[in-house]
């Protein structure tokens, strides 16, 4: 939140899927507390950040051993030169793996931790890749809502529980997890009800459904080594939508993410109240969202130093709270009724503030 205009801020970071070489170049060239970053990351998890996202291929980024850590750094490195500049958000979301940066972000775990949780969560998917590798994901980006894709999933005369909706992120976008052979019926019909511009994608997309709990089993043990923060700005979780302050809030969410789906049409619910919307990291999906859900917010993408520029000329000068007080687990409705509360607050204190002047 911000002196003068009073603009409410939220931050929003991406996902895996979108990343590039070359990401961040232009940041880890000219700021210290990047190539810092860059260096902590590298000695932690020995892999050299800077060849892999500066001079590798798209193709070696799109492997989930390097692609979710390379993305974890850039958005951190990125929130990091935006927090150093005085821009404090009111709430904060990730979408996918960009919730961990979200998480870190907040204050919820370290920047070291994050990365190492997600070099074992990257590592215990490739492992387990002999079972996962049955499945696929299809994104349907238009044209049908969730309750028909569930209405239609009967009628395919596929297995029982091979399909499911994995990510509910516009009310007519989707990713619907499967197996080969449910996506290719799914992709037939959805074909022959000429619906345009659908997408398939390996496991590696994070399948977000049941079967991932061979891969949650055995990531239990890395994620209890971790220690967990209260939050010092409430994140809105992909699980529920709902808003979390608390580390225990954080590791229960976190560790439930692989096996439920994404709702970021509630998660995006939960900014209604800000002014402008921040997107951190690559890729256009979450802009065009943004869009789509608040054609009358500010909607800024960070990737470059200019970007990061404008947002500082827009917002120059940061309140001294970081962030509201809202209820555990509290959802947009529920925050709707204490703004309601606090205007009325407000509107009393005007109120004796007259009649004190009237006395005088």
């Amino acid at each position: 939140m911000f002196k003068g205009e009073v603009m409410k801020l939220g931050l929003l970071f991406t996902g895996f899927g979108e990343q590039f070489v070359t990401m961040g170049k232009d940041v880890y060239d000219v700021t210290r507390s990047t190539q810092e970053l860059f260096d902590q990351a590298s000695i932690v998890t020995q892999v050299n950040y800077i060849k892999l996202i500066f001079a590798d291929s798209d193709a070696e980024l799109a492997k989930i051993e390097n692609g979710y850590g390379a993305l974890y750094l850039v958005q951190a490195a990125l929130y990091e030169i935006l927090k150093e500049k005085g821009i404090c958000p009111e709430f904060i979301a990730g979408y996918g793996i960009g919730e961990y940066t979200a998480m870190h972000a907040a204050g919820g775990l370290t920047f070291v931790d994050g990365l190492y949780l997600l070099q074992k969560y990257a590592t215990l998917i490739q492992q387990a890749q002999e079972e996962l590798s049955q499945y696929s994901i299809l994104h349907i980006p238009r044209s049908i809502s969730a309750e028909e894709l569930e209405n239609l999933f009967p009628q395919l005369k596929v297995k029982e529980n091979s399909l499911f909706i994995s990510a509910f992120n516009m009310p007519e976008d989707h990713f619907i997890s499967g197996t080969h052979k449910s996506i290719d019926v799914l992709e037939d019909m959805c074909d022959k009800m000429e619906i345009k511009k659908m997408k398939r994608f390996g496991f590696e997309m994070e399948l977000r459904t049941p079967w991932m709990q061979v891969v949650v089993d055995q990531f239990k043990i890395y994620f209890h080594k971790v220690t967990f923060h209260d939050l010092q700005v409430p994140v809105i979780t992909n699980v529920d939508g709902a808003y979390i302050t608390t580390a225990h809030a954080v590791e229960g969410a976190m560790l439930r993410r692989p096996v439920e789906p994404i709702h970021w049409y509630e998660t995006m619910q939960g900014f209604a109240g800000c002014d402008t919307l921040l997107i951190i990291g690559p890729g256009e999906r979450l802009v065009k969202w943004a869009q789509s859900l608040y054609p009358d917010k500010k909607i800024m993408q960070i990737l470059t130093l200019q970007d990061i520029a404008q947002v500082v000329a827009l917002l120059p000068e940061n309140s001294e709270q970081c962030g509201p007080v809202v209820q555990e687990g509290a959802t947009l409705h529920d925050l709707d009724e204490q703004n309601e509360i606090e205007d009325e607050d407000d509107d009393f204190v005007d109120e004796a503030s007259d009649e004190d002047v009237e006395v005088e």
